[in-house]
């Protein structure tokens, strides 16, 4: 896997991201809140890692602090190298909250808060083309969608067909024809 240096660090994101879900699922009756939605951002970003770095810091931010102009959406925000990620409370912190560890499928609105996580996060780890950083996240949440349990076969394909879907990207974000899914 060369799109990942250890396998520790794959075991590690897969690990942040099932923690997630099963965090989610307890704090559903207050999903609502920006803390439950900010909390559910930091437990991916643990799980995603797979470690106890705390040196990246996540917030959930509106979509004008991402500097949406209108012109696209902005779905996250980092420096290469940095250690503060800012996330669409809307489109990223909602629906990260709102996800349910028990659940046969995933929406595309959710696996698509989880590549912004991890897109997000491989920019902290000095990632800085979007191409590259973009193949790396969707890499990794089709590697944890596979190891889901809770998954149906069906859904598992549907998540599939949605990662590799360039029609909603942004030309620098398009995945290569070399990103592919095993």
């Amino acid at each position: 896997m060369a799109w990942i240096q250890t396998r520790a660090g794959t075991t590690a994101l897969i690990t942040i991201v099932f923690a997630v879900f099963f965090f989610a699922a307890g704090m559903q009756a207050s999903a609502g809140t920006s803390a439950t939605r900010g909390a559910a951002a930091r437990q991916l970003l643990l799980e995603l890692s797979e470690s106890t770095d705390t040196r990246v810091v996540v917030r959930c931010v509106t979509q004008s602090a991402l500097g949406d102009d209108g012109a696209g959406q902005a779905f996250g925000s980092t420096w290469v190298g940095g250690s503060v990620i800012l996330l669409s409370a809307r489109y990223v912190c909602a629906p990260l909250a709102r996800m349910r560890p028990s659940s046969p499928a995933i929406s595309d609105t959710e696996l698509d808060a989880v590549v912004t996580v991890a897109h997000e996060w491989f920019h902290t780890r000095g990632v800085d083309d979007e191409r590259v950083t973009e193949c790396y996240a969707v890499r990794l949440t089709w590697e944890w969608i596979r190891r889901a349990s809770s998954y149906t076969p069906r859904a598992r394909e549907a998540a599939k067909r949605h990662l590799l879907d360039n029609s909603l990207r942004p030309p620098a974000y398009k995945l290569a024809s070399s990103c592919t899914l095993a």
